[in-house]
């Protein structure tokens, strides 16, 4: 059997993930006159490995929270956890290399794309959680 969640929690962390640092390069770009590829670059390259734990924890909620409830629910649920799952990313950048916490403004373009990807891709619920449903 193929693993629904992990195929929906991989399409919106790369989405996340390829999507927001064009949104934050573009940002730097117009602000700080320039930087854009390097923002594009790093923003792939930091949110891809210092993010993995965030989808691992993506995957392993929205594989629960598929089991358990509605399609709505359980993108509204996946919603609400993007937040600090996104935050953890630049924590963890703080923590292993130091990077400034003073950036976690820097979370907002992957939070923004990150939900807009939850709601945009469809959702496929386990057998279990359409007979719950029905219930």
């Amino acid at each position: 059997m193929k693993d629904k969640a992990f195929k929906y929690a991989s399409k919106v962390w790369l989405t996340a993930v390829l999507i927001a640092p064009v949104f934050l390069g573009t940002y730097q770009a117009i602000v700080y006159d320039g930087g854009f590829i390097w923002w594009v670059v790093f923003g792939m390259l930091f949110g891809g490995t210092l993010g993995a734990p965030s989808f691992v924890l993506l995957w392993l909620a929205a594989k629960w929270l598929m089991n358990t409830t509605t399609p709505v629910i359980c993108k509204l649920c996946l919603s609400v956890l993007i937040i600090p799952l996104a935050a953890l990313a630049f924590f963890i950048g703080y923590l292993l290399i130091r990077f400034s916490i003073d950036t976690m403004y820097l979370t907002i373009p992957y939070i923004f794309v990150a939900i807009v990807a939850i709601w945009l891709f469809r959702l496929k619920p386990f057998d279990k959680a359409l007979n719950h449903a029905e219930q």
